[in-house]
């Protein structure tokens, strides 16, 4: 359901899947080191949290699983009735929002229940769901494929009533808004472009090519900064947009490559903006950002999700069942680059997000 954005996704964190970046180069860490690509995951006794932060894990038979990542254990799976393609989880931790086949269903997290499915236009596939920093409005991006240009569909969710479309590039993958809730992004898989959207008046920008094909995005707290993510067969790379007021402006930078970033197709940023998580079915890494070194990495197994927790401490990797290894949640910090704690799922996660902390208001 990845676009990070006031609600974390994920396939991405964020509002939308979502994240976001610093508004010059990121600091990168200063004593990480790099961790070769064949090491198997490092494991180190659990770092005893700042706060009891829970999470939702959505998976391949339509459940949303809540995880108390106190105590790692899994609570009671909330059937959806319907295989996710992503989930947004807004920052209060009330609303889950999921992404189908051809709606997007609202799921009551206080209350377990099920809302009725917002379609999107018949014939189309939504793709991924962003939503504004005040909850009010999600935009949904959607390929009609056949090589034919998407468009994203506002939604206000309210009332499940939709909007006019609004033109994009071809395969619209992800979907993104800045923290300021000024300008929607989608990244158009085979333009290898974004195209910028002007909220409220949902007005397309000229797009914007960052090369490749780009799948993934992610931004900063301080909204200035976008990364956008390229896998490769071969390698990948990371390219950070300096994002301006006005999107015409915006300056692309020079990409980040890596050879670890081979086939991924998520990516989370760290609050701080100083490394990216990034994730796909070869394995998952932490980049230092902007360096691109490699501070922690494994192939040990196909992820599929990722999530930065709201005090930015940890990170948390879903990967399913493969000759590798099992559906499992793995908990990394991200301060010392190692994994504080593995936690089996009885099905192969889709999406992950984490809420708010337990207890808060």
């Amino acid at each position: 359901m990845a676009m990070l954005g006031a609600a974390t996704a994920l396939l991405l964190a964020g509002c939308g899947g979502t994240s976001v970046t610093p508004s010059q180069s990121p600091t990168p860490a200063a004593t990480a080191t790099a961790v070769p690509t064949a090491t198997p995951l490092p494991s180190t006794a659990p770092l005893p949290p700042t706060t009891d932060v829970d999470a939702y894990v959505a998976v391949q038979d339509g459940d949303i699983v809540p995880v108390d990542l106190a105590t790692d254990s899994l609570g009671t799976p909330l059937p959806t009735g319907t295989p996710p393609g992503e989930m947004v989880v807004l920052p209060d931790g009330e609303t889950a929002y999921m992404v189908e086949d051809s709606a997007i269903t609202p799921v009551d997290l206080t209350t377990r229940s099920v809302g009725s499915p917002i379609p999107v236009p018949v014939g189309s596939a939504p793709t991924a769901l962003a939503i504004t920093p005040d909850g009010a409005t999600g935009y949904a991006s959607v390929a009609p494929g056949g090589g034919a240009a998407g468009f994203v569909v506002p939604i206000t969710l309210a009332t499940g009533s939709l909007g006019s479309q609004v033109p994009v590039g071809v395969d619209p993958v992800a979907m993104i808004i800045t923290p300021d809730g000024r300008t929607a992004y989608a990244v158009n898989l085979y333009a290898g472009t974004l195209t910028p959207i002007a909220l409220p008046t949902d007005t397309p920008g000229a797009p914007i090519a960052v090369g490749g094909q780009p799948s993934a995005i992610a931004i900063a707290p301080s909204g200035a900064v976008a990364y956008v993510l390229s896998g490769g067969s071969d390698g990948g790379s990371i390219t950070p947009v300096t994002l301006a007021e006005n999107p015409a402006q915006d300056v692309v930078g020079a990409a980040i490559s890596s050879a670890a970033l081979a086939g991924d197709t998520a990516i989370a940023i760290t609050p701080e903006g100083s490394s990216a998580f990034v994730v796909g079915p070869d394995g998952a890494s932490q980049i230092a950002l902007p360096a691109g070194r490699v501070l922690w990495s494994s192939r040990l197994a196909a992820f599929t999700a990722v999530a930065i927790s709201p005090d930015g401490r940890t990170a948390l990797l879903a990967s399913s069942t493969t000759s590798l290894g099992a559906n499992t949640l793995t908990v990394v910090s991200v301060a010392t680059s190692q994994t504080v704690e593995s936690i089996p799922l009885d099905a192969g996660p889709v999406s992950v997000a984490y809420g708010p902390p337990s207890g808060s208001a």
